[in-house]
């Protein structure tokens, strides 16, 4: 009886302990979707151009006209560097953080909301959960202009985090 009592109680606790975690894995799965499709458009745009630019090049060198070689050539090179860029969406640094992060406080803030709605969390928790995303927010605008270093941005996070948890 005792043991059945003890799973009951910490049945739970494991449960809700991983939301968080799903919540991470589920946003980055978004994000590296995103990111994908964005890499296919733009690389199979590039492709196109450059095959496009070939095509007209080949034209321009077998009909004796210069002039739609040369314009060809431009067209190839232009479908390169297009197809080259394309890379982009893999570097970390060039995801669009804005979006990315407007779609993580945005789930947060409908998890905080369904927690409010169900009476698992009083208003006071609501409100103050919701306080530390404006925080967050805000240091996230102070570190975007300058106004902070990263040094003091990630060990005032990590005290949020903290009050979080």
């Amino acid at each position: 009886m005792k043991k059945l009592l003890l799973i009951l109680l910490c049945l739970p606790m494991i449960g809700f302990g991983q939301n968080d975690d799903i919540l991470k894995m589920q946003n980055e799965i978004e994000n590296t979707n995103y990111r994908m499709k964005k890499f296919h458009k733009q690389y199979f745009n590039g492709v196109f151009v450059l095959v496009t630019g070939s095509t007209i090049a080949i034209v321009g060198v077998l009909l004796p006209n210069p002039l739609i070689a040369i314009v060809g050539g431009v067209v190839t090179l232009a479908g390169n560097i297009v197809t080259i860029n394309s890379h982009k969406w893999f570097n970390r640094d060039s995801i669009n953080k804005k979006n990315y992060k407007s779609k993580i406080i945005k789930n947060r803030k409908r998890e905080l909301a369904k927690l409010l709605e169900s009476r698992s969390m009083s208003q006071e928790e609501y409100d103050e959960a919701l306080l530390e995303i404006n925080k967050q927010l805000q240091l996230e605008n102070l570190l975007k202009s300058g106004s902070i270093s990263k040094k003091a941005y990630d060990k005032e996070i990590s005290k949020i985090n903290k009050t979080i948890d």
